[in-house]
């Protein structure tokens, strides 16, 4: 479904370990990390980087171009507003797909209890759900796959 891909995106990318598994799964493609630059786990990104071929930034908008794939690995519940964050990366890149695992309802350093949505908060154990329709309403749909438990969510953008 995603092999066409030539414009990636790790959101989040840790120490770039997905980073460099998508220049792999992905030959040719211009992939890119986004992290945050002074920690350590930039620093190990840069060295990364260099031995896979993929660029690190900080920041969507430095990717300047349509993306065809977005990939976020237990990022967006490290957000405490991951509606308008995930908007703002569509809004800059307009991906076609987005493989998106969330653990919004579970317990972890970083994670919220709370989330912040336009005029109100959610409960962790909401935000899952709110992340879903947040995306249908912006035109993608979940796709079915074999992967085990549904997981990560595959999105496409209904054209």
């Amino acid at each position: 479904l995603t092999k066409g891909s030539r414009t990636i995106v790790d959101v989040g990318c840790g120490i770039g370990y997905t980073t460099a598994a998508l220049t792999q799964m992905y030959p040719g493609a211009n992939v890119y990390g986004i992290n945050l630059k002074g920690t350590k786990q930039w620093t190990f990104c840069e060295s990364m980087a260099k031995l896979y071929n993929f660029q690190m930034i900080e920041d969507i908008k430095e990717v300047n171009r349509n993306v065809d794939l977005i990939f976020a690995s237990e990022f967006f519940e490290h957000v405490l507003d991951p509606l308008a964050y995930v908007s703002n990366i569509i809004n800059e890149t307009s991906p076609r797909y987005m493989i998106i695992a969330n653990s919004f309802n579970t317990w972890s350093i970083g994670h919220f209890d709370r989330y912040q949505l336009p005029g109100l908060s959610v409960k962790a154990d909401e935000m899952s759900r709110c992340f879903n329709d947040h995306l249908r309403n912006l035109g993608y749909a979940k796709m079915k796959t074999t992967l085990y438990n549904g997981k990560p969510n595959v999105w496409v953008r209904d054209d």
